[in-house]
């Protein structure tokens, strides 16, 4: 009985070697996603602050005639006033800054939902800031109607 192949040659080719698969490392951590929840939470309160503070200095203006107040001086307003804004503005880039965290953290996956939460809140925090200013205004402006200012 002959072998089925001559020593010299060539055999049988070996098996070709099994992939390996990475091991599974679990979910990614969602500290970029908290992050940027926390970063819009605080941009819209500080927002929501800015506007309160801003909306009540229009109603005093309002509720004295429409002129500079009386209570606080025409530059003294006119000093608090650019600082509120100035603060605004920085709320506002707090808030853009969330925004383009939580796209980065959606996008890959460390932090999804939370990313995905700041994305629709930093979208929804300059309308939540403009409702706070014109609510005040007005209860501010009825308030002094009603007291007949």
């Amino acid at each position: 009985m002959t072998a089925p192949y001559s020593p010299g040659a060539p055999g049988p080719y070996p098996a070709a070697p099994q992939p390996v698969l990475p091991a599974y490392q679990g979910p990614k951590p969602s500290g970029l996603g908290i992050t940027a929840l926390v970063l819009v939470l605080v941009a819209i309160v500080g927002s929501a602050v800015c506007s309160w503070a801003i909306g009540s200095m229009f109603g005093q203006v309002v509720r004295e005639g429409g002129g500079a107040s009386a209570a606080v001086p025409e530059n003294e307003f006119g000093m608090r006033f650019g600082w509120l804004i100035a603060a605004q503005v920085l709320w506002a880039l707090l808030g853009l800054a969330a925004l383009v965290i939580g796209i980065i953290a959606a996008a890959g996956g460390r932090g999804r939902a939370q990313g995905v939460i700041a994305i629709v809140l930093s979208i929804l925090g300059p309308g939540i800031g403009f409702m706070v200013f014109f609510v005040v205004v007005n209860a501010t402006a009825e308030y002094a109607q009603s007291i007949g200012t």
